[in-house]
């Protein structure tokens, strides 16, 4: 799964990091980790659909792993399944609370379903832990604009930039 992971890493070699995370789980049928994988190749190659199926199957044989709540709460949310990324999205604080990246995704679901307010709880809460989180900053700046706040929403995208 290793190799998998690094070919995914390298960019341009997603058929590659499938093939091997297919050879893995002819090996080793219940591996998450390359289910994980092939979601995010499936992802990245543009097909959301089989990026959910294999997501969920990681999270079905190890449900314990924030990062696989984390990944398949985002993918909801780009499915439009706002109610299930947001569950997914508090399971991966559950298990791992102190995860900035799983707040920011959980913020831009709230935001995505106009709760602005959850939305900029969250993503201060990812900035708490990640200070120079550009891509925080600039959702907190939308979630501050959204809520009419113009004077704080600048100063976020500031940071940002």
């Amino acid at each position: 799964v290793a190799a998998g992971r690094r070919a995914a890493a390298t960019g341009g070699k997603l058929a590659e990091a499938e093939t091997i995370c297919r050879r893995v789980l002819e090996k080793a049928p219940e591996n998450a980790e390359a289910y994980h994988l092939l979601g995010i190749i499936a992802h990245q190659s543009g097909n959301l659909g089989h990026a959910l199926d294999h997501m969920r199957r990681a999270v079905a044989l190890a449900p314990n792993i924030a990062l696989y709540h984390a990944n398949l709460g985002k993918m909801c949310r780009l499915a439009k399944r706002i109610d299930e990324a947001i569950a997914e999205g508090k399971r991966a604080l559950e298990l791992q609370p102190d995860y900035p990246d799983a707040m920011s995704n959980l913020g831009i679901a709230y935001y995505e379903k106009d709760d602005f307010a959850k939305a900029l709880a969250h993503y201060d809460r990812a900035i708490a832990l990640r200070p120079n989180f550009a891509e925080a900053l600039s959702n907190r700046g939308n979630a501050l604009r959204a809520l009419k706040r113009l004077d704080e929403a600048i100063v976020a995208y500031r940071r940002a930039l």
